[in-house]
């Protein structure tokens, strides 16, 4: 994004699920990444997730950026044509009082003089389509790493998403004939994932869809993208099951009370009664 001459920018309550995913150090690399890409400075160095956390905000940045631009044009080409017309056989004295409210609005002579008072303030409670069509929901978000997670069995799914996306920025999401792609998850069951991408064996995709699916059936409105962003491996030795995870979101997610004994019970009757969960997770 083009640094624009605008010291505002809009963030929206539906990235929180993400947000709150990420460790205290994460969200500061995550925090400064959005100012240095508004400011349009050069950004931080973050990590996979953090990188595609932000993918999904920026998104949204460019979104609302572009139509901070369109009303700038189109205020600026009103005050060119001279403004709002005055009203017939208005007298000296209303035209005065209708002056002095529109500088008090920040509306004189037909344009904004600060334009983000002026409307663009208003998408604080709306969606544009553009943002709602931009990936950024949560749910969308979810839908499109079970598809690679699940169906192609990418190990790392975020990692690919943040290529799919960026591929189909740069090219202003349109397919290779020229015409625009209206469902974005298609899109993506169409995708070739990078040839070098690590893929998840195909038994332990089994038993973490039957552990995903038991745990969003016993919460069904919690994100779950942890157990897809995070996940790592799943084997058992003697008596213990051990989750191998990138780090400590995904035990604290599925630690959760509620989830912890739909997860069990899961694993359980996937490799016996008497096993113990366990997890392992590397040091950084």
């Amino acid at each position: 994004m083009k640094k624009k001459d605008k010291d505002t920018f809009i963030l929206r309550r539906d990235f929180f699920p993400q947000i709150k995913m990420l460790s205290r150090e994460q969200r500061g690399d995550l925090l400064t990444a959005i100012f240095a890409y508004s400011a349009g400075e050069e950004l931080p160095d973050m990590d996979d997730v953090t990188r595609m956390c932000f993918g999904f905000i920026k998104t949204s940045l460019d979104a609302n950026a572009e139509k901070y631009q369109a009303e700038c044009a189109k205020n600026q080409e009103n005050g060119r044509l001279g403004g709002r017309p005055r009203k017939p056989n208005a007298s000296e004295k209303n035209r005065t009082v209708s002056e002095k409210s529109d500088r008090l609005n920040g509306k004189a002579n037909g344009y904004s003089e600060n334009p983000v008072e002026y409307d663009y303030e208003s998408d604080l409670d709306s969606e544009s389509l553009s943002v709602r069509d931009a990936a950024a929901g949560a749910r969308e978000r979810e839908e499109f790493l079970k598809i690679l997670f699940f169906e192609k069995q990418i190990l790392r799914p975020q990692a690919e998403l943040e290529r799919f996306i960026n591929h189909y920025e740069k090219c202003g999401w349109v397919d290779a004939h020229g015409n625009a792609i209206r469902n974005r998850a298609a899109a993506l069951r169409t995708w070739s994932p990078a040839k070098d991408a690590e893929k998840v064996p195909k038994p332990i995709r089994d038993a973490w869809f039957t552990v995903h699916e038991a745990v969003k059936e016993a919460d069904p409105d919690c994100d779950a993208t942890v157990m897809l962003t995070q996940f790592r491996g799943l084997h058992v030795e003697g008596p213990n099951i051990y989750i191998t995870s990138g780090d400590i979101a995904l035990r604290d997610f599925l630690e959760t009370d509620g989830r912890r004994p739909a997860m069990h019970a899961a694993l359980k009757q996937l490799y016996g009664p008497d096993k113990n969960v366990n997890y392992r997770i590397p040091r950084r």
